[in-house]
């Protein structure tokens, strides 16, 4: 997800603190570490009028431009957001209009609340960086720092979704040349752990649980790969561990385990389709899997199949086997 579709929402919900700057009132800006909290004296109103304005279904570019007249103060004041926001002001290639001259004054005001340790514009600039937004060349030594700045400044959600932005950095599936960050490390399972253990330590985080248990199904650690499957959110996880289980491959037999894990796999993947069971569109599908038990390997008896039953034409069904 692109840095203002997630950050913007978060750095608009303002809270009133007793923080007077002279005669003006200031703003606690949320989604900052409690070690660098930073205020702003753009109101809330402001703040929400600025939203609406930049909003993708109701961009106004009249109205965008106005805000380079009107936040400049404000951030040659050293307020962190008014910088952050007018850099916005110029940034207006989510919109189909930016250039290169634009792009560098955004640049300058994006660096500078940065600078002011706002966390949001540092995980904005690594974003930048690393996918050469507004044309920006990539550099991955910058990418990182910036990175880590987001992780020093920012919130336990902020740090969180660092640590595994940096897990997933270091992770490749089994045969899998590609990149998941431009500019990623070399594959290392034993930083994927390091980094997903960060992540959990400040914040539960279901992506984090589903990484490590994907990085103990490739290193052929399935018992700590089960061991966690209570704790993930992933239907896929569900499902890959419960057929471990109903067959009794690689970890220890446990049907009524592996069953319930593949129910609610398939539980959640009606709930995704609508409610139709019979629309294979191919792929690792929790209710083909759970007939195929069934019709294919016949590990298990038509009752335990329950609601989930299809009705196949059996050698395509079962071609695999």
């Amino acid at each position: 997800m692109k840095f203002w579709h997630f950050i913007l929402p978060a750095i608009m919900h303002l809270t009133v603190a007793a923080q007077p700057a002279g005669n003006t009132e200031t703003y606690k800006i949320e989604g900052q570490s409690d070690k660098y909290p930073l205020y702003t004296a753009v109101t809330p109103q402001q703040q929400t009028a600025f939203y609406t304005v930049f909003a993708f279904s109701n961009f106004n570019k009249t109205k965008a431009l106005e805000y380079r007249k009107t936040l400049l103060a404000g951030a040659e004041n050293n307020d962190a957001l008014a910088a952050f926001m007018l850099a916005k002001a110029y940034d207006l290639y989510p919109f189909g209009l930016g250039n290169p001259k634009d792009a560098k004054v955004a640049m300058k005001w994006y660096t500078k609340a940065a600078g002011l340790k706002l966390a949001a514009a540092n995980y904005f600039l690594w974003e930048t960086y690393t996918y050469r937004n507004m044309g920006v060349p990539a550099d991955g030594n910058k990418a990182q720092a910036y990175l880590m700045r987001a992780a020093e400044y920012g919130d336990k959600e902020m740090q969180s979704g660092v640590y595994l932005k940096l897990a997933y950095s270091y992770y490749r599936a089994p045969g899998d040349s590609s990149s998941n960050m431009e500019d990623a490390a070399r594959p290392d399972n034993d930083s994927v752990l390091y980094y997903v253990q960060k992540a959990l330590a400040v914040d539960s985080n279901a992506q984090a649980i589903e990484l490590m248990m994907s990085v103990y199904h490739d290193r052929g650690d399935y018992s700590s790969e089960v061991a966690l499957v209570d704790k993930s959110a992933s239907a896929y996880k569900w499902l890959e561990v419960g057929i471990m289980l109903v067959n009794g491959q690689q970890v220890p037999k446990d049907e009524p385990r592996g069953l319930q894990l593949i129910y609610n796999a398939c539980e959640q993947e009606l709930i995704e389709e609508g409610g139709n069971p019979d629309t294979y569109m191919g792929g690792l599908r929790a209710i083909v899997e759970l007939n195929k038990l069934y019709y294919c390997s016949k590990v298990i008896t038509k009752e335990q199949v329950s609601e989930y039953l299809m009705d196949p034409e059996p050698d395509l069904f079962c071609e695999d086997y």
